[in-house]
């Protein structure tokens, strides 16, 4: 099969974009990394080879990159959307295709960040397109945003129970979930395959709330005890206890803007490293 060559440094301009959204989104510190480790996990699971393993990954990484437009209101609102905000909140997959589109990688990820919210039932958007158009990554990456929705942090709730989230899947096999997929992706979460991806932003690091605000907080690997971090949503600044793998946060009593956490950096460097100076992309990875 015909193989492209691209350069590495073009990828990493690709997959810097999407750290631009998490640096917006209080409540959703570490998705990018969370739906692109699920998606790499269902796609082993379901037996891709390698390389489309990584696009699975890439996909995930990328696919909420159209929220850089959502304004803050509606990504950090305390209550539920209503119509018209939900109406905003849904042009992201519009944004996102529009803002890919020039991008020489394009063709790699456009359908995933364009249609990972359809349905198998037609009533998805942004289209409402019926299960034989949807693409194998958009289901997969879909799954897994989906998934981690249900189990992280948000404005209006608190993270679901793994289980519960598996009995929300399951419910919707064959409605909003293509069935042998998330059937698959059940068998994952109940072996417990992604006990070490749920609440976690890498798989040594867990995800930090913010005692005064609540929305969770990342951290990057150079933070050590006894240094600062502030929270990315109300800019309160914390001083970090370790504690086993994971930190305690002592209050300041003082806000501080400019020491607000940058993890998402790290999980793009530590995927680039999947790949050599210049990458073989295979056709069948170029979506038409």
């Amino acid at each position: 099969m015909a193989k492209i060559i691209v350069d590495k440094n073009l990828l990493m301009t690709l997959l810097n974009l999407s750290s631009v959204v998490e640096a917006r989104d209080s409540y959703t510190g570490g998705h990018i990394w969370r739906v692109s480790e699920y998606s790499k996990l269902l796609a082993e699971k379901v037996g891709l080879k390698k390389e489309d393993i990584l696009k699975a990954q890439l996909c995930g990484l990328v696919h909420d990159l159209g929220k850089v437009s959502t304004p803050d209101s509606i990504l950090n609102k305390k209550g539920r959307l209503d119509d018209y905000e939900f109406e905003i909140m849904k042009a992201h997959t519009q944004t996102g295709k529009l803002l890919i589109e020039p991008h020489p990688l394009s063709s790699l990820v456009v359908d995933t960040i364009y249609n990972h919210h359809e349905r198998i039932d037609g009533r998805g958007y942004p289209e409402g397109l019926s299960a034989q158009k949807h693409t194998l990554y958009s289901k997969i990456v879909g799954l897994a945003d989906a998934f981690d929705a249900m189990t992280s942090e948000r404005p209006y709730r608190s993270a679901m129970e793994k289980n519960e989230a598996i009995n929300q899947i399951e419910e919707g096999l064959g409605l909003q979930f293509d069935r042998a997929l998330g059937e698959k992706y059940i068998e994952l979460a109940e072996a417990g395959s992604f006990d070490n991806v749920i609440g976690h932003f890498d798989y040594e690091k867990e995800m930090l709330s913010c005692p005064v605000c609540g929305p969770i907080i990342s951290y990057g690997a150079e933070k050590k005890d006894g240094d600062h971090i502030s929270c990315n949503n109300c800019s309160y600044e914390f001083k970090m206890h370790k504690q086993k793998s994971t930190f305690e946060l002592e209050a300041t009593n003082r806000y501080n803007p400019l020491i607000k956490s940058n993890g998402d950096k790290e999980v793009i460097t530590q995927f680039s490293k999947a790949f050599v100076d210049r990458i073989t992309i295979k056709k069948s990875w170029i979506w038409k």
